[in-house]
């Protein structure tokens, strides 16, 4: 049972790193209001509109900027980058916590087991005498 539990933590763990570390971007290419690609961990591919605008050379660019209709959208998730943390760089009250943790739940040492004293094999003493009436206490 003890092994299984360790299995997934392990598995668990190994996982959140991974995920915590992954990066990755999304690229959208949108003609108008509509979504003509989406890009993932790849550049967005363009449409056609955008490859056959004639470029004209008395136009301004914000003219030029106002007769193309497409846009491009670029999310991008950066994941964790420094995971190099040195046991060094942990005060003496952590690094004092971190071992007596790992002793005691990951390193512990195998107790010996004791039986539970069974009440049938082994009967309560004889009474010899009636505390009660020898103390004269009763209760009222």
């Amino acid at each position: 049972m003890r092994s299984v539990k360790q299995k997934t933590g392990a598995v668990s763990l190994a996982l959140l790193l991974l995920f915590s570390t992954l990066s990755f971007a999304v690229e959208m290419h949108y003609c108008g209001d509509h979504l003509v690609d989406l890009g993932i961990f790849r550049k967005a591919s363009t449409c056609m509109m955008q490859d056959n605008m004639p470029h004209v050379d008395g136009i301004s660019s914000t003219e030029e900027e106002m007769m193309d209709c497409c846009s491009e959208i670029q999310l991008v998730v950066e994941g964790q980058e420094d995971l190099n943390a040195s046991f060094e760089s942990l005060s003496l009250q952590q690094q004092v916590f971190l071992i007596s943790f790992a002793y005691t739940f990951v390193l512990q040492p195998e107790l010996s087991k004791e039986q539970p004293i069974d009440a049938l094999r082994h009967p309560p003493p004889k009474l010899v005498e009636d505390l009660y009436l020898l103390n004269e206490t009763f209760l009222i």
